[in-house]
């Protein structure tokens, strides 16, 4: 046993199982939140009247909203730093008939 563990097949039974642990427990913790946690707050409204599964929806969707307004906030920060280089570069357009409509000639 004692020379198995000094092989390579030992670290990679090792890590193996690790990562089978790290799964098991993903897993277990989304059941948990899933299944337990609701039945938990439903005894829970039950025994005491106070219903804490809307106060946690509220917390989460307070949660979203806020993570969806920095979010917004920095794709604007990029695009305002986009546009900014673009019109630092001197690269302006202008429509294909500008030239002729300043001319006098016709569209």
């Amino acid at each position: 046993m004692e020379r198995f563990k000094e092989t390579q097949a030992y670290d990679r039974l090792q890590q193996e199982l690790s990562t089978l642990g790290s799964r098991a427990v993903e897993e277990l913790s989304k059941t948990a939140q899933n299944v337990v946690l609701p039945a938990l707050l439903g005894k829970l409204k039950d025994l005491i009247g106070i219903d804490l599964g809307t106060q946690r929806e509220v917390a989460k969707r307070s949660k979203l909203e806020h993570e969806a307004v920095s979010t917004a906030a920095a794709t604007d920060a990029v695009a305002d730093e986009q546009a900014s280089a673009t019109g630092a570069s001197g690269g302006t357009t202008s429509p294909p008939y500008a030239s002729r409509a300043g001319t006098g000639g016709s569209l």
